[in-house]
């Protein structure tokens, strides 16, 4: 069987600090596995031991199960970023450019649901332009919470395809 470049668990931890430095927001567990997955090397329980001793050495903050770089964090990483074989930077390199952008994609779309003191559920959606707040929003009352709830999860699903179905904009 054959083995990647990364070799141990200090290797691991300077793949995850290297990975954390080129996030633009906090990552998940399951985004920060799917990239440190990237080298045969790194094994799920390896992984996690070292992510678990780096958020004990305060090299790491793990704030309501996001994962980001404290200062320290990012100060050994930056030092630390050159012991990351190449082929391993630029796989994940190539991972984090996508979850970036999905990232980013994701902080564009809002939802919110409220309780009316009159009764019913009011229902907020906005769709945010890369350049421009706000560019659609959207409040409605309904009358069940269920009701508020399917109507986010179908925005949140498909924002740009929800917008051309609401307003008949191709």
């Amino acid at each position: 069987m054959e083995r990647g470049f990364i070799q141990g668990k200090l290797e691991i931890k300077f793949l995850l600090l290297y990975i954390l430095g080129r996030a633009e927001s906090p990552l998940s567990l399951d985004a920060l596995t799917d990239v440190a997955l990237c080298d045969d090397g790194v094994t799920y329980f390896d992984f996690s031991v070292a992510l678990s001793e780096l958020v004990d050495t305060q090299h790491v903050l793990l704030e309501r199960g996001q994962y980001s770089l404290t200062e320290k964090g990012r100060r050994n990483g930056a030092i630390t970023a050159d012991q990351v074989p190449y082929s391993v930077r630029m796989k994940c390199d190539v991972r984090m450019g996508q979850i970036n952008a999905q990232l980013r994609r994701e902080r564009r779309i809002r939802s919110e649901l409220a309780e009316r003191e009159e009764g019913g559920w009011r229902v907020k959606l906005a769709l945010d332009g890369e350049e421009e707040p706000e560019r659609f929003q959207l409040a409605v009352t309904v009358p069940l919470q269920e009701d508020g709830l399917k109507l986010i999860a179908r925005f949140r699903a498909d924002p740009e395809g929800f917008v051309r179905e609401i307003t008949g904009i191709q």
